[in-house]
């Protein structure tokens, strides 16, 4: 009896883990053809060979209820509606600046979707989710390549996610657990950031120094800095409530002429002051006591 169950039981977890929900995607070139359907965070389109996209369409696999939306930002045109899945999201022979996703009934629920996006002149872009823009909009900054996954949101217990705002691209997309947000060898500033750590036990404050003077703690997914005025030289950040008790928050940033500083944690400057030397990335992780 017990052997009959104990099978029982690994029939169903196997069963389960094979029906995680799967997101596909494909993506069509400017005057080209449609690229073979990929998942699970690869790439779709190219990168360093200037070809831009005009389409796109995505689909879940999943025994889940729900489904997932898209929508384009086309050249000329802007957004031209939310498709459902599988269905072409874009123009022909115009290219696409942005785009953004969302999830549907229980599948939303229970996960998120991310995605990412390679723009023309610039490189990467952070990750948005759940209908976030990724792109950029009017800059004529044409989209090259995306990536998408889908991210249990069960999962996302002690996770620090971080935003910056750079200078002639904008909001750049969420930074997530060490990933670099912002830019390299492009001399882009940053005009602004926000953070935010994903638990109940406590938050994150930040404070940045900006034209030689700090502006003052802000916290939990508040902007600090101000767009078009602001050039953030150091940074310094804390967790608070119990959860600063569990962990330490360590950072650095890459200064404009001097590169990368070393990791500093829970409170101490990273970066200059007074030296008008313009912070260009960042990278911050939470590290267990």
């Amino acid at each position: 009896m017990r052997k009959a169950v104990f099978i029982t039981f690994l029939l169903v977890s196997v069963f389960a883990y094979a029906q995680e929900p799967q997101v596909q995607y494909s993506v069509r070139v400017l005057n080209g053809e449609w690229g073979a359907y990929v998942s699970n965070g690869a790439m779709a389109g190219s990168t360093g060979e200037s070809r831009h996209l005009e389409a796109m369409r995505v689909r879940v696999v999943s025994n889940i209820r729900g489904s997932i939306e898209y929508e384009a930002h086309i050249e000329n045109s802007g957004w031209i509606g939310w498709k459902e899945a599988d269905v072409i999201a874009g123009m022909q022979s115009q290219r696409i600046e942005a785009v953004r996703m969302r999830l549907t009934g229980e599948l939303a629920e229970l996960y998120d979707v991310r995605y990412r996006t390679h723009m023309s002149g610039f490189g990467w872009g952070g990750w948005s989710a759940n209908g976030n823009i990724s792109g950029t909009t009017g800059q004529r900054r044409h989209l090259e390549a995306i990536e998408v996954v889908l991210v249990n949101k069960r999962q996302q217990v002690n996770e620090i996610s971080y935003e910056v705002f750079i200078a002639e691209i904008g909001w750049a997309g969420y930074s997530f657990n060490g990933a670099m947000a912002g830019s390299t060898g492009q001399n882009r500033r940053l005009d602004a950031l926000k953070m935010h750590v994903n638990t109940t036990a406590g938050g994150i404050r930040y404070d940045v120094s900006s034209n030689g003077r700090w502006l003052g703690w802000k916290a939990n997914n508040e902007q600090i800095g101000t767009v078009g005025r602001s050039i953030l030289e150091a940074i310094r950040v804390e967790l608070t409530g119990d959860f600063a008790n569990q962990f330490n928050v360590r950072y650095r940033v890459l200064t404009q002429n001097v590169g990368w500083s070393d990791w500093v944690m829970n409170g101490t400057a990273a970066g200059t002051t007074g030296q008008n030397r313009r912070i260009e990335a960042i990278e911050v992780v939470l590290v267990p006591k």
